[in-house]
Parts: structure tokens; C-alpha cells; sequence
């Protein structure tokens, strides 16, 4: 009976030892699909991870794209009123230049009317001196001529110039001093071209008065602007750069479009993130099952047969 009971001791011990050997064969096994387990939901997490930051980035790049939307008609207004600032003073520029050519032909005109009154006056007081020196001249030649009767009166004899037989008072001289016949003759020549001469200064310095009258009209037709042309350089120079530093912003460019494209990024990322949650979630589900069926399983295996 000792025996029989030894036997069948031994033989119960050999199908657990057999069944443990089992049991712990399927616990590697199962300790392998719960590494792999925990490995999926790893790389799942990190999926996950990955596909929230992507969302996050495509929800700021949106809300930022909203709000420059909705900076967008304070950016065109201002962008307008530049354009428009500049353009008042690009025609105020215009404006003073046509008033500054105006007045530049009108002061060169002035000086050229002072030229030819400085011309027509000095041409004026030589006519004056031809005159008084024809007169001089014939006055030269009459006493000479009265000189030359005189020589030739007798007592009692008729006088050539005038017939009288008395002659109380006889021109008396010397006449080669009292002038010249060629000099009588070149007098009114001079007095001539001097005439001449006068009136071409006269007729030039009238028709330059005329052309300044025209230039002076042409100049009060004209609004003389507020600003000098250094402080209105100046505003043209800002106003410029303005519309220029406005002009190189380029974050309003293509808005629209960039809105559009960030709206299907933000889809796709938030479809991408949903399916990366799903697959996190699924692998966290598989990771517990394998892990409970592996617990369940290493209940059974003694605790010095575990390692």
C-alpha cells in the first residue's frame, strides 16, 4: 500500500510538474504578446503625441490667420489713407513746381526788362547827345558861314545873305576854329543811327514788358501752395516710406487662400489625431488583456518557477 501511494504520489507530481511546464511555456508565450503589447502602445502613444502637436499647430496658425482677418480692414484703410496722403502730396509737389517754374521765368523776365531799360536808357541819353551835337554842328556852320559873308562885305555893297547895305555888326572869328563842314554832315548821320538805336531798345524793352505782363498773369493765375519746397520734400519722403513699409507687409497677401489652406490642415490633423487616439486606445485595450491574461495564467505557476 506504501508503495502504491508512493507511485501514485510520484506520478501526480510528475503530471503538475508536466502541467506547470505547460503553464509556463504558454506564460513566455503570453509574456511575448504582452511585451509586443506594450510596444504597439508605445509607438501608439508617440503617434498620438505626434498627431496632438500637429493639431495644436494647425489650430495657432488658424487662430492666427483669423485674427490678422480681422486686422485685415484696419490694414486696408490704412493702406488706403497712405495711398491716398501720398498721392495729395505728390499733386501738391506737382503743383509747386508749376508755381516755382511760373515764378523762375517771371524773375528772369524781370531782370531781362531791367537789362533792357539799363539798354534803352543809356541808348536814349546818347540820342540826346547826337541832338545837342547837331545842334552844335549847325550852329558851327552857320558862324562859320556868317564868318565867310563877312569877310567878303564891302562898305556900301549889298550883303550876299541878307542884301543891307549897312552891316553895323560883322561876324568876327577865325573860321577854321569855329568847326568843320564834315563834321556838320557826320552829325545827323550820328543822330540817325542813334534814332535808330533808340527805338530798337524802345521796341525791345516794350515787347519784354508785354512778355512780363504775360509772366506775372501766368504766375497770379496760379495758387501759390502753404509749404516750402524743403518741408513738402520732407512730407513726400515720409508719406513715401510709409506707403512703402505698408506696401511690404506681406501677411495680408493671398489671406484667403492661406485661410483656406489652414482650414484643411486643421482637418486633416484633427482626423489624423482621432485616428491616432483611436489606435492609442485600442492598443492600451490590447495591452490590458494581455497583461490580465498573463497574470491569470502566472497565478498558477508556483512563485519559485517564475524565474
Amino acid at each position: 500500500d506504501n508503495q502504491r501511494n508512493a507511485r501514485a504520489a510520484a506520478h501526480a507530481r510528475v503530471q503538475e510538474l508536466e502541467r506547470f511546464e505547460g503553464t509556463l511555456g504558454q506564460v513566455r508565450e503570453l509574456q511575448t504578446n504582452l511585451e509586443a503589447s506594450r510596444a504597439k502602445k508605445k509607438s501608439a502613444a508617440e503617434k498620438q503625441a505626434e498627431a496632438e502637436r500637429k493639431r495644436k499647430d494647425a489650430d495657432q496658425e488658424m487662430a492666427a490667420l483669423r485674427k490678422l482677418q480681422k486686422e485685415q480692414p484696419t490694414y486696408t484703410r490704412a493702406l488706403q489713407d497712405a495711398g491716398n496722403a501720398l498721392s495729395a502730396l505728390e499733386r501738391e509737389s506737382e503743383t509747386l513746381a508749376r508755381f516755382e517754374v511760373a515764378e523762375t521765368k517771371r524773375n528772369l523776365q524781370t531782370a531781362e526788362v531791367e537789362r533792357l531799360q539799363t539798354e534803352h536808357n543809356a541808348r536814349k541819353d546818347h540820342l540826346d547827345v547826337c541832338k545837342v551835337a547837331l545842334k552844335r554842328a549847325e550852329q558851327d556852320l552857320t558862324d562859320v558861314q556868317a564868318l565867310h559873308v563877312a569877310k567878303k562885305l564891302l562898305p556900301g555893297e549889298p550883303c550876299p545873305a541878307c542884301g543891307s547895305r549897312d552891316h553895323p555888326d560883322p561876324a568876327t572869328g577865325n573860321p577854321e576854329r569855329r568847326g568843320r563842314h564834315d563834321q556838320f554832315e557826320k552829325a545827323p548821320q550820328d543822330l540817325r543811327a542813334a534814332e535808330r538805336d533808340e527805338v530798337e531798345a524802345r521796341t525791345a524793352l516794350n515787347a519784354a514788358k508785354s512778355l512780363l505782363a504775360e509772366k506775372r498773369s501766368e504766375l497770379d493765375a496760379l495758387d501759390r501752395p502753404e509749404r516750402d519746397r524743403q518741408s513738402l520734400d520732407l512730407a513726400v519722403a515720409e508719406a513715401r516710406d510709409k506707403k512703402a513699409a505698408l506696401d511690404a507687409d506681406t501677411r495680408f497677401s493671398q489671406l484667403e487662400e492661406k485661410i483656406s489652406a489652414a482650414e484643411v490642415s486643421v482637418e486633416e490633423a484633427t482626423s489624423q489625431y482621432e485616428v491616432a487616439r483611436q489606435e492609442f486606445s485600442e492598443a492600451r485595450d490590447a495591452e490590458t488583456r494581455a497583461n490580465t491574461s498573463y497574470e491569470t495564467v502566472l497565478r498558477e505557476v508556483p512563485q519559485d518557477w517564475r524565474h
